[in-house]
């Protein structure tokens, strides 16, 4: 509790942005792509202006995606400026105008594309402080964990898993720097990025090296075959740990701000920082992660993480939930004070430093109450899916307790060919029952 306190107060002194994204929903976000206006344009779940920050999300695997400015904004007529909407009820594809079209400024090369369809862009938020971005799913969050790159970025992503998302960042990585590298005038000027990433499992560590390892190799061959372009080597770029942050903070410090690259090693801080330690893990554990990036990375101004991507269920819903009770009522007693909303429309969450300030206190607190309560009497989690509970590992070695065997009425189907830990319970992960039969429930 010592140690949350005085890392609360320490991290107030770098200032931080805090977003929520996607932005709450708006009448004008949900409404149609089709619009008049010469300065701004909505695709269906985002707005935009002139001058905005923006990505091109690709169509596919082999696009590079573009990132840039909106410069012009225009109508257009054309008969086939259409896109693919969702199917109708007969499996037909229906489809949707667009009278609009964007011309972007590429940040890579200074060139103006031209003809963007709104549909295609996902916004890139800039910030002169430290941007913390908070997103719910998956989808999403691979989104800004790509959009958000720049050639040299150095990345640290925390619960890798198996290296889905760890694959879309070294493509990424990779092609900025195939695309730098391919202009002759800055050659030898630019250094690649770098991935390292961090699990708790083992075998989600040899699963996401074996993975992402694969994806070096075809990506490799592929820039060869398009130019005779000198590669940096796969350990240059990514490397894999089985570690816990918060079990062993300052090795995995250590693991993070080292830099191997043309066997020089330094320390340098990680640019952009990616944490999915369970999209719908329990609040606490989020919260303790982000402190400890906060406190481990985000102290000196002139060398401090740029983004941090955070996935978290629990989180995002934290910050949309409708007031308690005992706070309407405050509200209404004290009618002269005027409330903030807590996220604004745009997704900046107010004073948002202050909120998780407070949010990590709480758990000071709850776990003081919670030393005086008989252990006997925790409530059970609601999970609507096994998967949806966290990864507990079992305390006989590094293996992932089986959470259908614990949470699913019919058991694990796998039976005896499980690979995973049948004898612990999830819940409490003491020997002999499942969570469902967990003599520490209520």
């Amino acid at each position: 509790m010592r140690r949350i306190s005085s890392l609360a107060m320490t991290v107030k002194r770098r200032n931080h942005l805090w977003r929520l994204h996607p932005p709450p929903p708006s009448k004008e976000a949900s409404s149609s792509i089709n619009q008049s206006k010469t300065t701004k344009v909505s695709n269906s779940k985002f707005n935009f202006n002139l001058n905005d920050n923006v990505y091109i999300r690709p169509k596919s695997t082999k696009e590079f995606g573009i990132s840039g400015r909106i410069v012009d904004i225009t109508s257009s007529v054309s008969s086939g400026s259409t896109t693919t909407s969702a199917k109708d009820g007969n499996g037909i594809k229906k489809r949707r105008l667009e009278d609009i079209r964007v011309s972007i400024q590429q940040s890579q090369n200074g060139n103006i594309k031209v003809g963007v369809r709104p549909s295609r862009l996902f916004p890139i938020y800039e910030s002169k402080e430290t941007l913390i971005i908070i997103t719910p799913d998956t989808t999403n969050y691979r989104q800004l964990a790509t959009s958000h790159l720049r050639v040299s970025d150095k990345v640290l992503e925390i619960g890798c898993s198996t290296g889905e998302c760890t694959a879309l960042v070294l493509r990424r990585l990779m092609l900025l720097y195939n695309n730098n590298n391919l202009k002759q005038e800055q050659k030898n000027d630019v250094q690649n990025g770098s991935i390292c990433a961090f699990d708790i499992g083992s075998d989600m560590v040899e699963q996401a090296s074996s993975r992402v390892h694969s994806e070096f190799n075809a990506l490799q061959q592929h820039s060869h075959q398009a130019a005779d372009l000198q590669m940096p080597t796969y350990t240059d770029m990514v490397q894999f740990y089985k570690i816990d942050a918060l079990l062993d903070p300052k090795r995995a410090y250590t693991l993070a701000t080292t830099n191997t690259i043309n066997s020089n090693p330094s320390k340098a801080a990680p640019d952009v920082i990616l944490i999915d330690i369970g999209g719908n893990r329990e609040l606490k554990g989020v919260v303790q992660m982000i402190e400890w990036v906060q406190s481990a990375f985000c102290q000196n101004d002139d060398n401090s993480v740029r983004v941090i991507v955070v996935k978290s269920e629990s989180l995002a819903e934290e910050l949309t939930k409708s007031p308690k009770e005992e706070d309407e009522k405050k509200i209404e007693a004290d009618s002269s004070t005027v409330q903030q909303q807590l996220v604004m429309d745009n997704g900046i969450i107010n004073q948002g430093q202050e909120w998780f300030t407070t949010l990590l206190s709480s758990f000071s607190t709850n776990t003081t109450a919670s030393t005086a309560t008989n252990h006997h009497q925790r409530c059970a989690p609601t999970y609507n899916h096994p998967l949806k509970a966290p990864l507990v590992l079992s305390p006989k070695d590094d293996t992932a307790i089986c959470r259908f065997h614990n949470y699913d009425i019919d058991g694990c189907k796998n039976g005896t060919r499980c690979p995973y830990d049948h004898q612990y319970c999830h819940w409490c992960r003491e020997i002999g029952h499942t969570a469902l039969n967990c003599h520490h429930f209520k």
